[in-house]
């Protein structure tokens, strides 16, 4: 039996990337913090490393290379997390690595003000703006 490797062909080898979104988290408090900003520019400040923003201002995402191996991917993902947590940090922030926050009302959310994410909110409607959910894929 032939393992399903999306439809490459089995002399093709096949490659990996990692897509994780992350909730910012007040240090003190525990709720959520609309500081997406901050953590990026804290995070570009520190390292040169670009982290992308995602729907909501309490939210980064960061993403892997292309990695032949999932060894390879996840030490990516590792010291991508070790990067982005110590700009939260400095933003005064907790970097948390979770499907949904308990608490966190959608109405306190605020949008990231870019076309593509107003967008997003706009045609999506209630699914897009009151869904407050972080991914791994």
């Amino acid at each position: 039996m032939s393992e399903d490797n999306g439809g490459a062909s089995s002399s093709e080898p096949w490659a990996i990337g990692i897509e994780e979104e992350y909730l910012l988290f007040d240090a003190d408090g525990g709720g959520l913090r609309s500081d997406s900003e901050a953590v990026r520019a804290a995070v570009a400040a520190r390292t040169g490393t670009e982290i992308d923003p995602e729907l909501l201002q309490s939210q980064v995402e960061v993403a892997t290379g292309v990695h032949a191996t999932i060894d390879a991917a996840g030490a990516e993902l590792g010291e991508l997390r070790r990067t982005v947590a110590a700009g939260a940090e400095a933003a005064g922030c907790r970097l948390v690595a979770a499907g949904s926050h308990p608490t966190a009302r959608w109405r306190d959310q605020q949008v990231t003000d870019r076309e593509r994410y107003h967008g997003l909110a706009d045609t999506g409607g209630p699914v897009a703006r009151e869904t407050m959910v972080c991914g791994l894929h």
